[in-house]
């Protein structure tokens, strides 16, 4: 019986009847993404949330290689719209807020209140 494994797991594990068994560091169907690497981030709709027209709770941020944690995080910034274009508010630092991993590519931020 010939198991198939995607990618032949990346050389980063091993092939069982269900699938790649990654080994300790690898994550992903094929093993190929590593627990180090940050994830990349895309562009939202809905990555600003504008506090003139709505109480935002929290955002939807989209990218590749989340990765499940029971204690993720997502870090904010409070931005300002000058002129059509975005700048970094004086004096504002990062937040760190808690997430919730919905897959490897999406998760929801809580917003601070």
């Amino acid at each position: 019986n010939v198991l198939e494994c995607s990618n032949n797991c990346s050389g980063n594990g091993y092939c069982t009847s269900v699938g790649c068994k990654c080994d300790d560091g690898y994550i992903g169907e094929d093993c190929s993404t590593s627990i180090k690497t940050p994830p990349s981030l895309f562009e939202t709709p809905d990555g600003i949330c504008d506090l003139r027209l709505s109480n935002c709770l929290s955002i939807t941020v989209f990218g590749t290689g989340f990765v499940y944690s029971s204690n993720l995080v997502c870090y904010v910034q409070e931005i300002k719209n000058v002129n059509g274009s975005f700048e970094v508010k004086t004096n504002s630092s990062y937040t760190e807020v808690s997430a919730t991993f919905i897959s490897s590519e999406e998760i929801v931020c809580s917003l601070p209140a």
